[in-house]
């Protein structure tokens, strides 16, 4: 199956192994049809019972459909027998974190892609560890990391300094453990100046140890190089959103919050 982007669409057998890599690149591909925040965060559905206004009659009608073509997307991406395995999904959202499930933590595999902007050794192969791609709301100016909820699990209820190893530097790294979505504070803006990070490189974060005390994380960095259109297309976002940044007073970190 195409994309309007004209790219191909990654696609994954169930190989073990391979599975990090096929993650990483189909993120990558529906990042670039502006679907990856279906699947990552799924859309709100109303209840029974609630009144709609035509405006968001008419988002959510938009929201059914990019989904579908997510879901669609993901589907096209897997060979027939795991497509059988998310047949009972019904959004993008559960097709991926069904596959997540069953796939995450099953490589023993010290590389990941087979392209020289994807390649790079760095699973110890005993470890935990999840990708996540960055969007805009995990750069400038908000600079905001929220750790989407299928890997709660894997981190501290606490808050405390993170110490996050990447490229043989040691950064640490506020996290915040107590907040209904956890996520780095304080610190991770410098992170992102310090290995020049833009929005579209991918990052893998690899679990060394996790409690209420401690949080170790090697994290390791995937270039990602945009299409021209696409770049064009995120420029345009940037240049027509209007960002109001509001700062929590209570907190000592950085937390804020976006307004549109």
């Amino acid at each position: 199956m195409g994309s309007s982007s004209g790219s191909r669409v990654p696609t994954f057998s169930g190989e073990a192994a391979a599975f990090p890599n096929w993650s990483i690149r189909m993120k990558k591909h529906l990042f670039s049809e502006g679907l990856l925040n279906l699947v990552e965060e799924g859309y709100k559905k109303p209840e029974p019972a609630e009144i709609l206004a035509a405006a968001q009659m008419k988002e959510l009608k938009q929201d059914m459909v990019n989904d579908a073509k997510a879901l669609s997307l993901i589907r096209s991406s897997l060979s027939p027998n795991i497509v059988l395995r998310i047949s009972s999904a019904t959004s993008a959202k559960d097709a991926w974190d069904t596959i997540h499930t069953m796939f995450h933590n099953k490589t023993t595999e010290n590389e990941v892609g087979s392209g020289s902007e994807d390649k790079v050794t760095y699973l110890s192969g005993d470890k935990p560890f999840f990708d996540m791609f960055l969007m805009r709301s995990t750069m400038k100016p908000l600079c905001q990391m929220i750790f989407p909820n299928r890997v709660e699990s894997l981190l501290p209820s606490t808050n405390l300094q993170a110490t996050v190893r990447c490229s043989g530097k040691i950064h640490k790294i506020h996290f915040y453990g107590q907040r209904k979505q956890k996520g780095f504070g304080s610190g991770w803006r410098q992170f992102l100046d310090h290995h020049n990070l833009v929005e579209g490189d991918a990052v893998v974060f690899e679990v060394i140890e996790s409690n209420d005390s401690n949080l170790d994380l090697n994290l390791h960095i995937l270039r990602s190089a945009l299409p021209p259109e696409l770049e064009e297309e995120i420029k345009r976002r940037r240049a027509e959103s209007k960002v109001i940044i509001k700062v929590d007073d209570d907190d000592e970190d950085e937390a804020v919050s976006l307004v549109i």
